[in-house]
């Protein structure tokens, strides 16, 4: 699979030379604006794609759905924009904008099917010539309708430097999914428990208690951003190498989701509100064996008993760590089956959730916050010759908490 991987990257540039070309020479629409992108963030679900694990897309594919630049040219009625405006486009380029789920501002959900930013076919005449598979922001141009793209509170002249500048923009490119993926089940599901609880049993001021499963970019963006909400968090990692890391973000607690001890005691002691589950995996199998001291083997009874959970009873322990009316919401691209015990969601009243993005309006809703709040990803900057290694970096499970975002102007 790093073998198909890197295949995939050898025409990254090729493509968007003849993408680009044939762009310059389309005729410019009303509603849309070009914009030059400065950078754009490697996003897990660029790997899926590009592995083929979900949809139905096609090769060539050009990922990219975390694009942030700077606006060049502005169709006559995209008037909320103007030439220098930062802009970014995230997951989708169009929708129906006429059903249901459009009217209530939650495009991802739109019951005619929006169109992704990459690898996804055009089919509501908001994006260039429909049944067309769309291209995403591995690219140093990108045009949009406005009504899909997201302005941020920001100008150049803001800045010192164009090194600050430059650094921003990075900082700010994963907001575009990251930052809505996390902000979106934050807000839903807290707002959720605050008004379903009883104030005679619990004081309403009493935190919300928050586990979010997974440190890597989601999980890093879910922390800082639940830290900001007076809530107790609860970081849930595999990995004890994570806990200082997920305390200096904002975690209150950390919790080593491969020790059955662990997690039992996490209900004994706290039982959460909300589990939100950013992990796109189950438990590795490998994974699934006892415990063991370093050096030597288990040396009591506590030890013996500490097994990490296997595959098949994960999500049983977890929906056990929830409290009575809990939340367990699925946020990262699993495309496995999810086993629970029916009898879990009976005798506790817990509910299993699945999140996916947020609307325009909620992801311009997302920027405002994290920019008031100062809510920014750890990034590392890398060039387009870097791709193919950070893809095959998250094949294998990438052990930062950084998100890997492209300096644009490589693609040159």
């Amino acid at each position: 699979r790093a073998a198909f991987v890197q295949a995939i990257n050898i025409f990254f540039l090729y493509l968007q030379r003849g993408l680009l070309e044939a762009t310059d020479k389309k005729n410019f629409f009303f509603f849309f604006f070009f914009f030059s992108p400065f950078a754009n963030q490697i996003c897990h679900t660029d790997l899926h794609f590009i592995a083929h694990d979900v949809g139905q897309h096609s090769y060539p594919l050009v990922p990219g759905h975390e694009i942030i630049g700077v606006v060049t040219k502005v169709g006559s009625k995209a008037t909320d924009f103007k030439i220098g405006d930062i802009v970014g486009v995230g997951c989708m380029v169009e929708s129906c904008l006429s059903c249901s789920a459009c009217a209530n501002d939650e495009e991802q959900y739109c019951k005619n099917t929006p169109t992704w930013t990459y690898g996804a076919d055009t089919r509501h005449s908001l994006h260039g010539k429909n049944q067309v598979q769309t291209i995403g922001g591995y690219s140093d141009k990108f045009v949009v309708d406005h009504r899909f793209a997201v302005k941020f509170p920001f100008a150049k002249e803001d800045f010192e430097s164009e090194g600050e500048f430059n650094e921003v923009l990075a900082k700010c490119a994963p907001l575009l999914c990251a930052g809505i993926t996390m902000y979106s089940p934050c807000k839903k599901y807290i707002d959720m428990v605050k008004k379903t609880r009883d104030p005679l049993s619990l004081p309403l001021e009493t935190p919300v208690k928050v586990g979010v499963r997974g440190l890597g970019g989601l999980g890093q963006m879910g922390i800082k951003i639940l830290s900001t909400m007076n809530v107790e968090v609860f970081a849930i990692s595999h990995s004890p190498n994570k806990e200082e890391e997920a305390k200096r973000i904002g975690a209150n607690h950390f919790v080593l989701s491969s020790s059955v001890t662990a997690m039992n005691k996490l209900k004994r002691d706290h039982a959460l509100d909300i589990i939100l589950d950013t992990v796109g995996a189950l438990p590795s199998e490998e994974d699934a064996s006892p415990s063991t001291p370093e050096g030597g083997s288990p040396t009591s009874r506590e030890d013996k008993r500490d097994k990490t959970p296997s595959p098949q009873e994960f999500y049983d322990v977890a929906a056990d760590a929830l409290a009575t009316h809990g939340h367990y919401v699925l946020i990262g691209l699993n495309t496995k089956p999810v086993a629970i015990t029916g009898t879990k969601f009976i005798w506790n009243d817990i509910s299993l959730h699945g999140s996916l993005i947020g609307g325009v309006k909620q992801t311009k809703e997302t920027v405002d916050f994290c920019w008031k709040h100062k809510i920014f990803p750890d990034v590392n900057i890398i060039s387009v010759r870097d791709i193919p290694n950070v893809l095959q970096l998250l094949e294998k499970g990438n052990d930062s908490t950084k998100r890997y975002v492209i300096d644009a102007s490589t693609f040159e």
